[in-house]
């Protein structure tokens, strides 16, 4: 029997879907923190006052997997198959979870952190290729949007992990079922990326952008197909060389390069570097919000139980995700989508992350000084975030609009690998250090700016504008053809 092929749109959704439900297994551990901490005293034997290092590491252990991960499929996507790279990554993701449910029933925290290590390393191949691809074959005025929609999906399945491994938790299943449960609806997925993709969109990426892009996923046909709609990219001189070239003389040329020769074009990109090391200093807040969220609430005093914490913290995220990131990317296709200018759409992507950072940052230092008030410490909380959100999006695009097409998963592989270093690995595991040492009977850290979003953000970002825009009055940016529609 002939297998059943996805549409276009249905493409864009799978992307989607896998990535929600990659971040709802993330929200698992600190949806549940009390169930995950009486697993860590009777499998470690740790008192309850040295509980959240542990924790923390738990939180945050998937990600040496995925950093080191990220390097090796970010290279192998200039060669291979996007879906087949994607199907073997969420293969071994699936018997990662497996590993973590059986960790219980076994009671060894070891067992645990070896199946959230590889959790890690399975997701990194999907993630370097999912944001290019997106992006590649969108609509050319609603790139950002899409590309929104899909980074929405991390929060919102982050903020649904919260409730799901809170109920899970607590239910006679226990947080085990929780990861089966999922590892059974993410093989449905991976059973769709090796039979059900249409092969004109499963084909290894161009390595000449002046090869002829691929067909746009979702139909234009209410679009203009004029010149005018053209992506921006920055490339070096090496680059403006290989493009010169035939599709022939590109590849051989590709193939010589070495693994690092082929790094090293990336992480020597200065605006690359600004962009990022901002993007980390961002995400190391994020970092401690999804560790320790639910706990900064109730021990706040502004709930008393678990679930509702969990409950409430879930539906803020989710609700200020779901609306802000693809609102983030719709702002700048607005700005954008019929520009000729070289470098316009990647300087206003910076520009907009200045912006967003610095609103938030004013709330979230209000938020500090109004904890006794819930509804205005909760309102706040909410515009911060909100404005978190938004500038997500803007992030993605300025970080491939910055290389060329046959560049950008590489580029994206880099960008999660140091956001990681600098964010979201160090995040949990400091905060828990400080909890215990400053506040080991409290619910959370200290209010004194603990949980304040990091100002280096700021700073790295406003020169990420200034080093743009310099580069795109030198005509450092070049035009290069629209997708095909």
């Amino acid at each position: 029997m002939k297998t059943c092929k996805i549409q276009s749109q249905g493409l864009i959704v799978l992307l989607c879907l896998i990535n929600l439900l990659n971040y709802v297994d993330r929200g698992i551990i600190p949806g549940a923190p009390q169930s995950f901490r009486h697993f860590i005293t009777s499998s470690l034997g740790v008192a309850v006052t040295d509980q959240s290092v542990y924790f923390g590491l738990l939180s945050s252990s998937f990600i040496v997997g995925h950093s080191v991960l990220s390097v090796v499929f970010g290279y192998f996507a200039l060669t291979h198959r996007p879906f087949r790279m994607i199907s073997l990554g969420m293969s071994i993701w699936i018997v990662a979870i497996i590993i973590c449910a059986i960790s219980e029933h076994i009671n060894s925290y070891a067992l645990l952190i070896v199946g959230r290590v590889l959790s890690g390393a399975g997701e990194a191949s999907f993630q370097c290729v999912a944001p290019p691809f997106i992006d590649r074959h969108a609509p050319p005025e609603r790139r950002s949007f899409y590309v929104g929609i899909y980074l929405a999906s991390v929060i919102v399945g982050t903020a649904i992990g919260f409730v799901y491994g809170s109920l899970f938790a607590e239910s006679s299943l226990t947080w085990a079922g929780a990861f089966y449960f999922e590892a059974i609806l993410m093989a449905c997925l991976v059973f769709c990326c090796m039979f059900c993709v249409q092969e004109e969109f499963n084909v290894v990426p161009p390595t000449d952008d002046a090869v002829a892009l691929r067909k746009p996923l979702v139909s234009t046909s209410g679009f203009e197909a004029t010149g005018e709609l053209l992506s921006l990219s920055v490339i070096s001189h090496d680059t403006v060389d290989k493009n010169q070239l035939s599709p022939e003389e590109s590849t051989e040329k590709l193939d010589a390069e070495t693994f690092f020769q082929s790094w090293w074009e990336i992480i020597s990109d200065i605006p690359f570097l600004l962009v990022v090391l901002g993007h980390g200093a961002y995400t190391f807040t994020l970092g401690v919000f999804n560790a320790f969220g639910p706990d900064i609430f109730i021990g706040l005093g502004l709930f008393t139980d678990e679930t509702s914490a969990s409950l409430i913290f879930g539906g803020i995220v989710a609700a200020t995700s779901l609306i802000g990131t693809p609102l983030g990317g719709y702002i700048l296709d607005r700005y954008t989508k019929h520009t000729t200018v070289p470098g316009k759409r990647c300087f206003t992507a910076v520009s907009s992350l200045f912006v967003y950072v610095t609103i938030a940052e004013v709330f979230a230092l209000i938020m500090c000084f109004i904890t006794d008030s819930k509804g205005a410490f909760l309102l706040c909380f909410t515009i911060a975030l909100f404005c978190m959100c938004a500038l997500w999006g803007p992030e993605m695009v300025a970080v491939m609009e910055l290389f060329p097409s046959s560049r950008q998963s590489m580029a994206i592989s880099a960008n999660a690998v140091i956001i990681h270093v600098f964010g979201d690995v160090p995040a949990p595991v400091v905060m828990g250090i400080v909890r215990d040492i400053w506040a080991p009977n409290c619910g959370t850290v200290e209010e004194d700016g603990d949980a304040v979003l990091n100002p280096l953000c700021m700073i790295l970002w406003a020169l990420a504008m200034v080093v743009i825009k310099r580069r795109q009055n030198k005509g450092g940016f070049v035009l290069t053809a629209p997708a095909e529609i």
